[in-house]
């Protein structure tokens, strides 16, 4: 239910997508709450200019969620992802677009 107790500092991420990526194509990273209890996983991937990535989140139902997402432009991109509305540990972070 809505009051069942969850701990954003227990998320863990991981994968290359969350360190680089190339313009106009998918990247992809894990993000693992099977240890934080339940909440809602929110993520946004923005660029400099404000303008967001379009991201995907799969749900396995067992706590494990896969990331993907496609970034237009290159640049500088900040990651931000938040567990039940709290931020998880070491973000938001920066990530790297390459141009294609």
């Amino acid at each position: 239910g809505a009051m069942d107790p969850f701990d954003a500092s227990k998320v863990k991420c991981s994968g290359p997508g969350l360190e680089r990526a190339t313009a106009g194509e998918v990247g992809q990273f894990q993000v693992d709450c099977s240890s934080a209890g339940s909440a809602e996983l929110t993520i946004e991937i923005c660029s400099e200019a404000g303008l967001p990535a379009e991201v995907y989140i799969q749900d396995h139902g067992d706590g494990t969620h896969t990331i993907t997402y496609i970034p237009l432009c290159p640049g500088a991109y900040t990651v931000t992802i938040k567990y039940g509305g709290q931020p998880v540990p070491n973000f938001p972070s920066k990530l790297q677009v390459e141009p294609a």
